[in-house]
């Protein structure tokens, strides 16, 4: 009878442990099934940036070849129009008439900007504006690659993520196969207190 009173001790307190036990292991799913919900939420957040990020560089490298192209053709141009202005110069030379010997000394008439200055200014201008837009084009570029590097860094965070995210379900997938075994473990010590317990009644 005493071996039968130190067994249900023993029973008893293997009991209160499988308690502590079943309680910390649960309040471990908790934790677990928490941070893996946390690691989803970043995850999808980071994909939404992702796809946003991918869209602006692709509208970023269409209008990057578009002004590349306009560039260009506008460098064509303008070597036409500069070759065009240098011969018409060239074709509209003429001698000039002989000059008459007026009796008096009269004011000469005041001359206005030749063609040469005109087309020289113009050139001048559009040299410039191309320029411009060579600097604009090549900022883009810069732009565009800055963003390429880091769309790359936030593939790879994304990519981290999600790994360590289904090392955590898999963590929480054992831990709550143990919560399992646990559990089963703590109703067996349950029935067999129940039954030492009806025993000793019957033995009193």
């Amino acid at each position: 009878l005493r071996n039968k009173v130190l067994r249900e001790k023993d029973l008893v307190q293997q009991q209160m442990q499988s308690d502590l036990d079943k309680a910390d292991l649960s309040a471990r799913v908790t934790e677990l099934a928490l941070a893996v919900e946390r690691l989803q939420k970043q995850n999808l957040e980071k994909d939404q940036v992702n796809k946003d990020l991918t869209e602006k560089l692709e509208a970023l490298a269409v209008l990057s070849d578009s002004e590349s192209g306009v560039q260009l053709s506008g460098s064509e141009r303008t070597a036409d129009a500069s070759n065009g202005s240098l011969r018409g110069l060239s074709g509209q030379r003429t001698p000039s008439p002989p000059r008459r010997s007026s009796p008096g000394r009269g004011r000469s008439p005041r001359r206005g900007p030749s063609p040469a200055c005109s087309d020289s200014s113009t050139l001048a201008l559009i040299h410039s504006a191309l320029h411009k837009r060579q600097l604009q084009v090549q900022d883009m570029r810069g732009r565009y690659e800055a963003s390429q590097d880091l769309l790359g860094t936030l593939r790879k965070q994304l990519s981290d993520s999600e790994s360590e995210r289904r090392a955590l379900e898999e963590q929480l997938q054992r831990l709550r196969d143990k919560t399992d075994g646990a559990m089963q473990a703590h109703e067996d010590a349950q029935r067999e207190v129940q039954r030492l317990r009806s025993a000793n009644e019957l033995l009193s």
